[in-house]
This record gives C-alpha cells, structure tokens and sequence, in this order.
C-alpha cells in the first residue's frame, strides 16, 4: 500500500511552537540576541529592530499568516523579505536551542530499510520550514561519524544537510536536478520552503539553485549553541534578499510550483494518507485540495492531532461533497481520528 505523510506544525510541535505560542518564543528569542551578543555587529542591530517591529504589528493580527497576505495585497514586497528572514533566522534558532521533536527518530527507525532508506512506499508531505526530519535523519547518515569542525566552519554543515538532503531524496535538493527530479525516488517534498536556505540562479545557464541551511547537530552544549547561533546571525542579510521561504498564495516561485506539482503526482498513487497536526487552514486550502482532489486511488484517511475530530470532519466532508470531484466514486474513503500523539502513526497494511 502507498502511503503518504501530510504534515502540520503540530508534527514538530516538540521542538517549535505552534502559530499561538510565535509571538512569545520572538520575545524570548529577541533577549537571548541581546544577552548574548553585546557587540554591536550590524546583523545584531538590524535583526533586533526587525523583531521588535514586527511584535509591534502582530498585536493587531490574528496570525503571522494574515499579516504576510496583507503585506503581499499591499505590494509591500520589502517588508514581506523582512518579515521571511526575521522568521527564517528564528526557526533556525528554535532548533538550536531545542533540538530535535523525538518522534522523528521513532518514526525513522521504524520505517527505514537496511540501506537506510525511505521505503518506496511512503512518500512525505510537509508545510513546515523546520529542519527536523533532515536533523533526525542525520543520526543515520553520520552514524558513528563526528564531524571534525575545530575551527567551526558552517560550510560543513550546510554540506551535512546536503548529504542527508540526497539521502532523503527530498524536494527540491541541492544536489540534484530540479527540472528532472525522478518522481518515483522522491521521498520527502517540502510544500512552502526551508528555513535558513535560499535561491540563487546560475549566472551561466540561468536556472535557479538552492542553498542549502547547515545540518543542526543535536545535544549541543550551551557555548555551542551560541557558536551556531552567532553563524545563523551572519546568514540574516543574505536570508533578506533571496530566502526560500514561501507563503501558500505566493506562485511566483518556481521551485514551490514544482514542488507542488510533485506532490500532486505522488497523491495520484496514495492509497493510504496519514495526517499530522495539521488543520487544512484557510491559506493552504487551494493547494491542499488540488492534492487531495487527485487521491484516485485512496481507500483510508488517518488523522493524528491532540484535538482530530474537527479536523477529520473537513476530510469527511471534503470526500463525500464532490468537492473532491476526481476522487473515485466506487471507493469508500475510511477516516480515522487518532488523538494520542507521543508517536507518529504508522498504518499496518
């Protein structure tokens, strides 16, 4: 059975915040800058003016979300950088300071193959900008190895990531073709971008690349944790101009255009979807029915979230209504709420 993985911020919700908890972790994250960092380095500055302004303006905001959508009706394209690198940087320090949500390695040591590999059969849909399967993986990937960093080089990270990226087969990757990515060797495909990377194009054959954002080893110590942080800090005025770091409504960008086309291929063979602390907001639903309408050959729904009913209903309904008009009307759809959450849910076929 073809099983495919749609995860919500409630999947890291161990490790990062959830859209609620944001304001109150960007205060926290803003005394930890000044704290730590005394010197006056420009990064420093600018970053702290940024986040408190955009504190200042979230007050008078239901979420994040709403306030980046208005941002882009109001061509403010600027300010919507501005509010991506602030947002990039800090979910990039979240993982630095927390680690890595547990359930993720749980999960992969159950499912790996003997080559340490995504099974064929289980495909993985995310819309969060964490780094969180990549850090988990990695225990797998560096298995046994260390890497020797004495002078402490973030470019050894960032080609870390790049490994367990490849080993991932995630979407999109530095290390491979964006244009002609095989279908069937993808494993994981990120919907809205990565915090910490960013876009280039080649300047002699004028495609567009990916930078990747380093590999945040786990059970860091205090001091390295403000190394790590220090080097984040430094990434904040490239993150400003080129940072892959998507809303739902944006389209201009070519890799999320893709990166949703493939995930609508992968929907095509799912037989079995399982969804994690995600809620089908308002943003996300064109897309997300475009995927879900193309769930031909789906037979059984999973819903794993603290509070599943509501969101299953949006499923139900979504089903049974013709709304997802592609669907096979021959085909009972099961949907199943799972409200205990310490692991993800792993469907016995």
């Amino acid at each position: 059975m073809n099983i495919t993985y749609l995860l919500g911020a409630g999947a890291s919700a161990n490790a990062l915040p959830v859209v609620k908890d944001i304001p109150e972790r960007l205060i926290k994250f803003q005394n930890y800058i000044e704290e730590n960092f005394p010197e006056d380095i420009d990064e420093k500055k600018e970053l702290c003016i940024n986040i408190k302004s955009l504190l200042k303006t979230l007050a008078n905001h239901t979420t994040i979300d709403t306030y980046a959508k208005e941002l882009s009706h109001l061509n403010r394209t600027i300010d919507l950088l501005r509010l991506k690198s602030v947002l990039s940087v800090y979910f990039l320090w979240e993982q630095i300071q927390n680690g890595i949500d547990k359930r993720y390695n749980s999960f992969l040591a159950t499912v790996l193959t003997n080559n340490k590999g995504i099974p064929d059969n289980i495909k993985i849909l995310t819309w969060n900008y964490d780094i969180q399967l990549e850090m988990a993986m990695n225990i797998y990937v560096n298995a046994g190895h260390i890497i020797m960093d004495y002078r402490f080089s973030l470019d050894l990270y960032i080609e870390q990531f790049s490994i367990v990226a490849k080993s991932l087969c995630s979407f999109p990757c530095h290390h491979m073709d964006i244009e002609n990515q095989d279908l069937y060797k993808i494993a994981f495909v990120r919907l809205n971008g990565i915090a910490g990377s960013s876009l280039y194009t080649n300047p002699t054959f004028g495609t567009l690349g990916l930078n990747n954002p380093p590999l945040l080893p786990i059970n860091m110590s205090l001091e390295r944790k403000k190394l790590f942080t220090k080097e984040i800090l430094r990434k904040y005025e490239s993150l400003k101009q080129n940072t892959f770091f998507n809303f739902a409504w944006e389209k201009e960008n070519e890799i999320s255009k893709k990166a949703v086309k493939k995930a609508i291929e992968i929907s095509q063979q799912t037989e079995i979807l399982v969804v994690i602390g995600y809620s089908f907001p308002d943003f996300n639903w064109e897309i997300d029915k475009s995927i879900l309408g193309e769930m031909k050959r789906l037979k059984r729904v999973y819903v794993q979230d603290i509070n599943p009913d509501g969101i299953a209903d949006v499923l139900k309904d979504f089903f049974s209504s013709g709304e997802g008009i592609d669907i096979n009307p021959d085909i009972e759809i099961v949907v199943k709420s799972i409200n205990t959450v310490n692991e993800f849910h792993i469907p016995r076929t």
